[in-house]
């Protein structure tokens, strides 16, 4: 069996020695291994289940790699053996899919990718309400979650959001900006089914909308306090086209349409 010490006094020679390990049928086919240079290393041999081929897999270089290291790491190479899997190939599919998971995460589009096509959006459809959405992102949301992957954001950001505007004194703004949040992620939600995005829109990665558990700060907002005075309104009826008549009603002046 393998020890630290003996692998410590191993000398190098002309050519590479090995040293394998006995007595466990685990680790059949798990030497040591030092090269004319003095360099010493693990490895495993074995027959590849999907191939057929002897293959020769390098485990790690000693010290770097322990002894009681490299014989877990055999044990687990040995055991995809049993299993019907190439130990290398198996790394390399596992590599290869982790490098596609990390460009797919990197491609994952932002709040502010999601604010500028939902913006861009209305503007197409000539929505009144694409000027104001653009300054509540500016103004409220960007600086706090614009760089954050849309899929990232939970219901607690959204409360730190709404909640600093609504600190600020601006009660009314804090339950636009609450608004403006959920329809924007509730665009991302069901962007892919518009025939316009569907090829120009990154993967947002939503499941739901983070908005949506998020109460409004107010309920009822206060209506205006101030009415058009009677010539105000007058003012106003001598500027529109279609006939009106300004009458008196319950404290209050209408514009009541005659035509």
């Amino acid at each position: 069996m393998l020890t630290e010490a003996t692998i410590r006094k191993l000398r190098p020679g002309s050519g590479v020695r090995r040293l394998y390990e006995k007595g466990n049928p685990e680790l059949r086919g798990f030497p040591v291994h030092i090269t004319p240079a003095g360099t010493k290393a693990f490895s495993l041999s074995y027959t590849s289940p999907e191939t057929g081929r002897r293959r020769f897999m390098t485990l790690g270089i000693y010290p770097g790699l322990s002894l009681q290291q490299a014989r877990q790491k055999a044990r687990e190479a040995r055991s995809l053996v049993v299993q019907g899997l190439d130990p290398v190939e198996h790394e390399a599919r596992q590599e290869a899919e982790q490098k596609a998971a990390q460009q797919r995460d990197a491609q994952m589009g932002t709040v502010a990718d999601l604010f500028a096509l939902y913006i861009e959006d209305l503007e197409l459809r000539g929505a009144a309400s694409a000027k104001h959405m653009r300054w509540i992102y500016k103004g409220n949301v960007g600086p706090a979650i614009g760089d954050m992957k849309a899929r990232d954001v939970e219901p607690k950001h959204i409360k730190e959001i709404v909640g600093d505007v609504y600190d600020r004194g601006a009660h009314t703004m804090a339950n636009r900006t609450r608004q403006a949040l959920h329809s924007a992620f509730a665009f991302g939600l069901t962007i892919h089914q518009e025939p316009r995005w569907r090829n120009r829109a990154p993967d947002f990665g939503l499941a739901t909308n983070p908005v949506a558990q998020v109460r409004r700060p107010m309920r009822h907002e206060p209506r205006g306090q101030r009415w058009l005075s009677e010539d105000e309104v007058r003012a106003l009826w001598a500027a529109l086209e279609a006939p009106y008549e300004v009458k008196q009603r319950g404290g209050g002046t209408r514009l009541v349409h005659t035509d």
